[in-house]
């Protein structure tokens, strides 16, 4: 058994042992968060599908200060990943890969967004400089929410890893942060209706997972709310309950939709419709109001 497929895995043990010295700079989030979240000792087993990703994204602050660190831009280059640019902005977003595992997997660092939503020839990809060796992370609204009160989790727990002794603990997206963060940026320029539909599955995946916790998971909202804007949290409540009101509505169409097709590779996982979807996000969205 994995987390995400065995050469997936492969990737995120090499980038977790290059990036040693900057760990608690970083959070894990996308996708491989969502992974990782069944695996936390506060999760509750499910044998839901899982959709699969090839993106490791990381959230890390506009600036990464060394304090005597060699620059992870180096480290990074010294375990063998190779950079690759991409956009029309200066600078350019840059995604990692490794000839080790070449199938489709890659490393991004995403980064709060600050100022104007174009850079000035009206690209919508922003990238900023987060360390003097050049290194670049996207830079992204809502991004913020996911640096406040991360988890952490050992890697020992994650089927795949096991086996491996003395692999550090990495820190992944407080469930709250992330959900508050999928749902803002909804509307957000470039989010395609395909990353719509899985934010939703990824919204009913951790209310399944995080079922019996679901107060614990609300009550990061006060820290939240000392950090960020009094509007972001009526927007994340107000767009969460529209989204999941009915088994009708958008979210438990579009993750059942999601569910679905996840479930074709993985035939183990149980059936889930729309009214199993409404029934359990419900119950996250009392939580949080």
């Amino acid at each position: 058994m994995a987390l995400i497929d065995r050469e997936f895995d492969a990737f995120l043990r090499l980038v977790v042992r290059a990036m040693e010295p900057y760990l608690s700079d970083i959070v894990i989030v996308g996708g491989c968060a969502n992974a990782l979240y069944r695996h936390h000792p506060l999760a509750t087993e499910s044998l839901i599908a899982r959709p699969g990703t090839r993106d490791l994204d990381v959230a890390c602050p506009t600036k990464l200060i060394s304090h005597g660190r060699r620059p992870l831009m180096d480290l990074l280059r010294a375990a063998g990943l190779e950079i690759h640019h991409y956009g029309h902005a200066h600078p350019p977003v840059i995604k990692f890969t490794s000839k080790k595992t070449p199938d489709s997997v890659d490393l991004e660092f995403l980064c709060p967004r600050k100022g104007a939503a174009k850079d000035r020839r009206g690209d919508e990809t922003i990238a900023v400089e987060i360390e003097e060796s050049g290194l670049t992370a996207q830079a992204l609204r809502y991004l913020d929410l996911l640096l406040i009160a991360p988890w952490e989790i050992s890697l020992t727990r994650v089927p795949g890893f096991k086996g491996l002794s003395a692999l550090p603990r990495v820190r992944i997206a407080n469930p709250l942060t992330y959900l508050m963060q999928k749902v803002l940026v909804r509307d957000e320029h470039g989010r395609t209706a395909s990353k719509r539909e899985k934010d939703c599955y990824y919204i009913y995946e951790i209310s399944v997972v995080f079922r019996n916790v679901l107060d614990r998971v609300a009550g990061a909202m006060p820290a939240i709310e000392a950090k960020c804007p009094a509007a972001w949290k009526r927007r994340f409540v107000t767009t969460l309950w529209r989204l999941f009101n009915s088994p009708g509505a958008e979210g438990p169409v579009s993750a059942a939709r999601v569910g679905r097709a996840a479930r074709e590779g993985d035939a183990g996982a149980p059936e889930v419709d729309e009214v199993m979807i409404h029934a359990a996000v419900s119950r996250l969205v009392e939580a949080v109001r």
